[in-house]
């Protein structure tokens, strides 16, 4: 999958940066959708609002991602590469979908947000 990551904001850019800091803190080789929605809701006020609405408990929300993340396959050892998984690959060919929509050039974080929520795993997190 080609991705040109110069597409990205920069504020997208340091969520998928946070992102791949929350799989390593897990001991974890890939980047996954997981990591991604954990960065998301961190760090990204427009985030907590769409996923939490107007009744959501921020602390629930963090504690089921959490609880998801943790059942993730770990690895241990020094040196182990971190890669992005398939599954971010393709959330963000479908924000670069989404950015022609909306005729724009760069890929912000509420277009990456509006990609999320078509991950079927996400999906089943915040449902």
């Amino acid at each position: 999958m080609n991705m040109n990551i110069e597409r990205l904001t920069k504020r997208f850019r340091d969520i998928l940066a946070e992102a791949q800091h929350v799989a390593h803190n897990n001991q974890q080789q890939f980047v996954e959708e997981l990591h991604l929605l954990q960065a998301l809701i961190n760090n990204d006020c427009l985030a907590k609002k769409v996923l939490l609405g107007q009744e959501g408990n921020f602390y629930e929300l963090q504690h089921s991602v959490n609880t998801e993340i943790s059942k993730l396959p770990t690895v241990e050892g020094g040196n182990t590469a971190m890669e992005i998984s398939k599954s971010i690959a393709e959330i963000i060919q479908k924000s670069e979908i989404f950015v022609k929509d909306f005729d724009d050039q760069y890929i912000a974080t509420d277009i990456g947000l509006i990609a999320c929520l078509e991950n079927e795993k996400i999906s089943n997190v915040i449902s």
